[in-house]
């Protein structure tokens, strides 16, 4: 989500020299400096610890968290718009590429958060459903996750199995994203694909992107519709299989026959 950020600053600051404390050094390309040390020596931080997107500080206002993010150093924006950016060297993947993306339609699903917040995650039995509808579509459908993941049937089990370069490629390239508000959220996200997001106890308002729709109980928002929405804060558990499906065939832009399954 910092992406948008950090572009914004790299474009009006081109020879400041940016250095980043991450994790997932693979997100950002070679004119960014990476570690995953933290030193307060170093780098002058800010440090948020919060366990639900309803934390005091993002309830003052109704802005994305790119867009707080950008505020943050100096950035304002008189509209909801933005892009995030992702950089991935797609030559050192080429054989990954050819073997799992090209010549191939599919639909990538991540089911599962982070274990560190199970209630994000929609009960196994409900994507089952999900995926016993989908199958009938004529896509393949490319499960990301952790090895720990629920194992799930029907689907092309990547459960541990790719790199996170290789996860990002697989959205990349993918027909259509569809999962829990967790990473892939954002990386369809950075990539423009056409996406439905589960949503249960956070709030689309801070981490829908352009082009996205969450869905949540019984309700469904697009974000070009989600400013000023008051967010109800639900049992993931309470959406329908049957509901997240009608909504797929409707971005997809499919034909009511293929409701019948």
């Amino acid at each position: 989500m910092s992406t948008y950020a950090l572009s914004q600053f790299r474009n009006e600051h081109p020879e400041t020299d940016i250095s980043i404390v991450t994790n997932y050094k693979e997100v950002f390309d070679d004119t960014y400096h990476t570690t995953h040390k933290l030193s307060w020596t170093d780098f002058p931080v800010i440090w948020l610890m919060y366990e639900h997107y309803d934390f005091w500080i993002w309830r003052k206002t109704d802005r994305s968290i790119p867009h707080i993010i950008s505020e943050f150093i100096g950035y304002k924006s008189h509209d909801n718009q933005f892009q995030l950016s992702i950089h991935i060297d797609e030559k050192r993947h080429a054989r990954f590429l050819e073997n799992m993306v090209s010549n191939k339609k599919y639909i990538v699903i991540q089911p599962y958060a982070s274990h560190w917040n199970s209630e994000k995650n929609w009960s196994t039995e409900n994507w089952q459903q999900l995926i016993s509808r989908i199958s009938n579509l004529g896509y393949q459908i490319y499960h990301l996750g952790l090895e720990l993941d629920p194992l799930l049937s029907g689907v092309i089990d990547l459960r541990g199995r790719t790199s996170l370069e290789e996860s990002f490629l697989l959205i990349k390239y993918s027909s259509f994203f569809l999962g829990v508000n967790s990473f892939g959220e954002q990386a369809a996200g950075a990539f423009s694909i056409p996406s439905i997001i589960l949503y249960g106890p956070t709030n689309p308002v801070y981490s829908l992107n352009p082009g996205q729709t969450a869905i949540y109980a019984d309700e469904k928002i697009d974000f070009e519709r989600i400013g000023g929405l008051t967010y109800t804060f639900c049992q993931i558990n309470q959406i329908r299989p049957e509901f997240v499906f009608n909504c797929l065939i409707e971005k997809l832009n499919l034909q009511p026959n293929h409701l019948n399954t």
